[in-house]
């Protein structure tokens, strides 16, 4: 049974704002990842950089898109930081404006992703085949570890059963390089490289064995593979079909690089940098890049296997002089901006005598904004007011028999109805009457768009049933 269509969310966070280093490298990655994968024919969708809610957001509303329909294939690939706690049985997501959990862990929890919330996503959906991958480092603890089959399950009997499978570049405590060697290899191993019956299919398992085997041999990485601990959901066997390409003599190149973990970038070319790769002969230009480094640009002819050596000179920067200045906030998580200057803020910053402008703000909260001269050290405390809370209004529909009978409608003050009149949220008494008529009065709760049928009984029924009741 084949798939009805083919869906994969990359997401890739590399500009990080709070006490983690940035990992420049990936948004080249996704952008190859996402090539690789239009060439399995799935459709692509990328998020970058989502801060804490944005990151579970973009899975969330992923999964509701295209994780109903039974046949879909659904691949999830998240390259960034990751964190294990609890001894390994807690994995998190780091999303962009995480704080480091070594200096603020409550900060830290509340921000990243706990990755029982995706485990408990992806027993929701409904699509059979769902693939997770991570460029990042977690404990194998947390989906089902299991023994690899010796030979990938048959594939008409794979594709007719469900799973959720998950592979990891590394297990705790194991650092993402700069320079991904796992995303890579990852592109080779869909396009053929993990076919380990040479069946000409790839399957998850297959999948997980190839990164078991190859990546350690590259880097100090120990991935890890497993499905979830869920018996229906772990029988099947997600499936790739490779495209077969021509083999091409190539050679291999290794860049022994001090600083080791510098990112390494072939210029104008499609693959990217792993240790060993293998190129076909002809000229290239490798830029050799870290922070804090002069960066490199090193041309070479690759006629044979070669292995490079290159050190990069550190920079050399001058202890910043100047006025020091803090900021108390509250609430104390408020943003702060300098905005006549390229440098980020940070508490105790040291800035050269001058005038300075400078706003505060938070979500929730009005901006403030300043001018300050600064010609000492100097401490500001900035309190931010609330936005007012925004008014909701809902519409009030009320038919009534007899049809001109006259409607008031009671709140803080009284108001003559008027057909399909919008009035704030909140409890209201509805008095209806007609000369003739009984008056009638209910309440009612407008936290919603309300429709109201209101019948009057006339009173000389009422007092034909009173006399046929009591006799007088």
């Amino acid at each position: 049974m084949p798939y009805a269509n083919s869906y994969a969310l990359l997401v890739g966070v590399s500009n990080y704002s709070n006490g983690w280093p940035d990992l420049e490298s990936i948004p080249s990655e996704i952008e190859h990842i996402k090539v690789a994968l239009e060439e399995q024919g799935f459709t692509v969708e990328t998020v970058m950089d989502p801060k804490g809610k944005e990151l579970f957001r973009s899975f969330e509303t992923f999964i509701s898109h295209y994780g109903y329909n039974p046949n879909n294939r659904l691949l999830f690939f998240y390259s960034g930081h990751g964190y294990t706690t609890n001894s390994g049985k807690k994995g998190y997501l780091v999303p962009v404006d995480t704080p480091n959990p070594n200096i603020n862990l409550r900060g830290f929890k509340r921000h990243a992703m706990n990755m029982g919330r995706l485990i408990t996503l992806s027993r929701e959906m409904e699509s059979k085949h769902a693939l997770f991958l991570f460029d990042s480092c977690f404990s194998g603890v947390i989906f089902k570890t299991k023994a690899l089959p010796a030979k990938p399950p048959y594939i008409q009997k794979s594709m007719s059963r469900p799973v959720r499978q998950y592979i990891t570049a590394g297990s705790a405590n194991e650092e993402v390089p700069a320079n991904s060697t796992f995303t890579p290899m990852f592109i080779d191993a869909i396009k053929g490289k993990a076919d380990l019956n040479n069946d000409g299919y790839v399957t998850g398992s297959e999948l997980g064995i190839h990164m078991m085997q190859e990546l350690p041999l590259y880097a100090d990485q120990s991935p890890q593979y497993g499905k979830i601990r869920d018996y229906e959901l772990s029988q099947g066997d997600f499936i790739f079909i490779p495209k077969k390409e021509l083999s091409i003599p190539k050679h291999r190149l290794n860049v022994k690089v001090n600083p080791s973990d510098a990112s390494i970038k072939i210029i104008d070319h499609k693959e990217i940098f792993q240790q060993g790769i293998k190129l076909s002969q002809n000229s290239y230009t490798l830029e050799i890049r870290r922070k804090g480094y002069v960066s490199k640009s090193i041309n070479i002819d690759l006629f044979r296997d070669r292995v490079l050596h290159v050190t990069l000179k550190k920079i050399k920067r001058e202890k910043p002089t100047g006025l020091q200045l803090y900021v108390q906030t509250i609430p104390k998580d408020a943003v702060i901006r300098i905005l006549n200057i390229k440098e980020r803020f940070f508490q105790g910053i040291k800035l050269p005598k001058g005038k300075y402008s400078m706003d505060v703000k938070k979500v929730g909260y009005q901006t403030q904004k300043m001018e300050i001269e600064l010609f000492k050290d100097k401490v500001l405390q900035v309190t931010l007011k609330k936005e007012p809370p925004k008014i909701v209004y809902y519409p009030l529909l009320i038919d009534t028999i007899p049809e001109d009978a006259h409607v008031v409608v009671v709140g803080d003050s009284d108001h003559s109805y008027r057909n399909g009149m919008k009035l704030e949220e909140g409890e209201y008494k509805i008095l209806v009457s007609k000369e003739g008529y009984e008056t009638q009065e209910l309440k009612v709760t407008l936290d919603k768009s309300v429709a109201l049928d209101i019948e009057l009984k006339k009173r000389e029924e009422e007092k034909r049933k009173r006399k046929m009741f009591y006799g007088f």
